[in-house]
């Protein structure tokens, strides 16, 4: 169920999955809108599962926008959530506050997150806990002086960082980034280099590829990286980057690229592949990846996506196939079916046996009450 009652939006999603381990979810969210562009939100979910022990997370959310002297902007959020895993459990809290500057000259940011050891919210996603996060962006964006038939505006990145390091002390992972470098043309194209230091350590070792490991030590390197980018309003839009330097204790050199094309209003086709040659003083591998995406409309009412990827780590090609129907505006069927299959084989590949495969359909209904 989702809903707007005047100034204040209202969700709720419940799951129930059957089986030999019966799950429950429940999301519920509500959302005030405050000073026009701005809100003010709770949230609460629950997952609770045969033999286990419910799990519950909640929180809270703002968003103040402001316009400031000469029009500027300048806005504020911010987030408070508390999880646990059992009526007993540990609670857990993650904590953020975000001061941002988005405007055309200049877009300042300034970020900073405490996640606490035992936040683990069931139905959401944390890369780290137990650990304090700050980071930010210094852009500047200049226009000419004059107006220029080919320049839009300059783009320099004065600094770029987000630092991670535990709360009970130690710098975990870091990341610095300028950009000397960047013009957008009149024509929407843009052309940007950059420069980035990094810091990883890893307490264990993990693995990177087939046989190519990290042992756990501290670690900073530094990369850099050019990029293309082709106007979004381009029939054939084309994007490319390469980037060298260190990586960990060894190399690499990375390429990548993709292709769009266009033919408005039914047809958009896009490819894209990434290529990392990497050598470590224990290993040297080349990882590959390639992605191919169609979309076809045949008519605003009924249209189709087709997703398939390739690695060479995996040795595994796959697809996504969904098939949507818009019946009226918000009440949607979804037909969506996936497969996938085992590559790098002696034996030909069955395309007609894939090793796996689901077909799920969703049907929403909108209604007004």
């Amino acid at each position: 169920m989702q809903g707007r009652a005047g100034s204040r939006q209202v969700g709720f999603l419940a799951a129930r999955t059957a089986g030999d381990e019966k799950t429950t979810n429940a999301v519920l969210r509500v959302r005030q809108d405050l000073l026009g562009r701005g809100f003010i939100g709770a949230m609460g979910t629950f997952a609770g599962e045969t033999g286990r022990p419910a799990s519950t997370t909640g929180g809270i959310d703002f968003s103040l926008p402001y316009i400031v002297q000469g029009g500027q902007n300048l806005v504020f959020l911010g987030n408070a959530a508390w999880s646990r895993d059992s009526a007993g459990g540990q609670v857990g809290g993650h904590y953020r506050f975000v001061i941002d500057y988005p405007n055309d000259n200049a877009d300042l940011v300034v970020r900073f997150d405490r996640i606490e050891a035992g936040y683990d919210p069931a139905l959401g996603f944390v890369a780290q806990r137990g650990i304090h996060r700050l980071g930010g962006n210094m852009q500047i964006t200049p226009r000419p002086k004059q107006r220029s038939r080919y320049i839009r505006r300059y783009e320099f990145n004065l600094l770029s960082y987000d630092v991670v390091w535990g709360i009970e002390g130690g710098l975990d992972n870091a990341s610095f980034g300028v950009k000397p470098f960047g013009i957008q043309f009149q024509n929407g194209d843009r052309v940007e280099a950059f420069v980035r230091r990094r810091f990883d350590a890893p307490d264990r070792a993990f693995s990177l590829f087939t046989d190519a490991t990290v042992t756990p030590g501290q670690y900073w390197w530094t990369r850099s990286e050019v990029q293309y980018q082709g106007a979004e309003a381009r029939a054939v839009r084309a994007t490319f980057s390469a980037s060298s330097g260190n990586f960990y204790n060894g190399r690499s050199n990375d390429l990548s690229a993709s292709l769009r094309v266009r033919n408005a209003p039914h047809v958009l086709l896009s490819i894209d592949g990434q290529v990392s040659d990497v050598s470590l003083p224990n290993a040297r591998f080349t990882a590959n990846t390639v992605r191919l995406r169609a979309d076809y409309a045949f008519n605003p009412q009924l249209n189709t996506t087709v997703f398939a990827q390739w690695d060479n780590q995996s040795e595994r090609a796959s697809t996504n196939a969904r098939l949507r129907w818009t019946l009226k505006p918000g009440s949607d069927l979804y037909v969506v079916w996936n497969s996938g299959w085992q590559t790098g084989l002696e034996r030909p590949i069955v395309w007609t046996r894939p090793s796996r495969g689901g077909l799920v359909a969703k049907y929403v209904y909108f209604f007004r009450a």
